[in-house]
């Protein structure tokens, strides 16, 4: 096969998944408590990121796999398959400001820079579920303090019983 066939099939495979995900994203609110609530929907963004399941697994490989190649192959950089994840922070950026404007969450919270947080931190954390440095549910638990911590009070947040690291810190020092 020729390379250039194969970055367009790659590619073209890439797109392909990513509507699919998206399919599954808005198909997973339907089954919760209030589907409409902002927070519902990013808790479908969370389940359908990280690599829980044989789809969100095979997508996130194949992205990651896309990536890699890209930061090595002029050709397939240029292909725009970093829009995917540029739609999908404005989509974030939107449910964020939805939620800020019906009252879900802060504020004062800058919601294009949590969109990007969010998408960072699904990023990561999918890539350690990928290599084995965690499980899915260990990460699906950091995205889900995350959102707490986003649509609560940090102070009034849910403590999952682990000290805090400056907790230990002053325990350690003393």
């Amino acid at each position: 096969m020729e390379f250039g066939v194969f970055r367009t099939d790659l590619h073209a495979a890439l797109l392909h998944l990513e509507q699919q995900s998206h399919e599954r994203w808005a198909a997973r609110p339907d089954g919760l408590n209030d589907p409409e609530s902002a927070r519902a929907c990013l808790e479908a963004f969370v389940a359908e990121a990280l690599p829980t399941d044989e789809a969100s697994h095979t997508f996130r490989l194949v992205w990651t796999s896309y990536a890699v190649l890209a930061m090595t192959d002029p050709e397939l950089a240029e292909q725009p398959f970093i829009e995917g994840p540029n739609r999908l922070e404005r989509r974030l950026t939107d449910l964020l400001a939805r939620a800020q404007a019906s009252g879900e969450s802060a504020a004062y919270l800058d919601v294009s820079v949590e969109a990007a947080r969010l998408l960072s931190l699904s990023h990561g954390l999918g890539t350690s579920v990928l290599v084995g440095q965690r499980s899915a549910a260990q990460a699906l638990a950091v995205m889900r303090y995350h959102l707490t911590r986003l649509f609560n009070d940090p102070a009034t947040a849910p403590h999952d019983g682990r000290e805090k690291l400056s907790d230990h810190q002053r325990t350690a020092g003393a």
